[in-house]
């Protein structure tokens, strides 16, 4: 789903961290998930001011920036049996705002992205 999601990407802006990868010698698949022609921008390295190099890019970019859409409201919080989408339900809905959250979930976090959206505006 990485690759899918990375699919057609042009650039990639590196704050702090390493280019994304996969599997490390999975047979049949590529470790690097950068996608062919995407260039990968390195703006800051572990150790850098990486909180000021992200306020900087941003301080470029709200020159050229138009209102996005309007967020959607928090979900509620869930009852009953615990289930991947109730427990994204949870996160939605108590999350701190501008939170960044790194998706590692290969199995129930499908959900995770539409539901906590509202809290935390997803890139594109």
């Amino acid at each position: 789903m990485a690759s899918a999601q990375l699919d057609g990407a042009r650039h990639l802006i590196l704050a702090g961290a390493g280019p994304p990868v996969s599997f490390f010698a999975y047979p049949g698949k590529l470790s690097s998930l950068v996608p062919d022609g995407c260039q990968v921008h390195l703006l800051a390295r572990p150790g850098d001011d990486i909180c000021g190099a992200l306020a900087a890019l941003a301080d470029l970019a709200a020159t050229a920036a138009v209102p996005g859409p309007q967020q959607p409201a928090r979900p509620g919080l869930p009852d009953g049996d615990l289930t991947g989408q109730k427990a994204a339900a949870v996160i939605g809905a108590l999350l701190p705002e501008h939170a960044i959250v790194c998706d590692e979930a290969n199995t129930s976090g499908l959900a995770g992205p539409h539901l906590i959206e509202a809290v935390v505006p997803p890139f594109s």
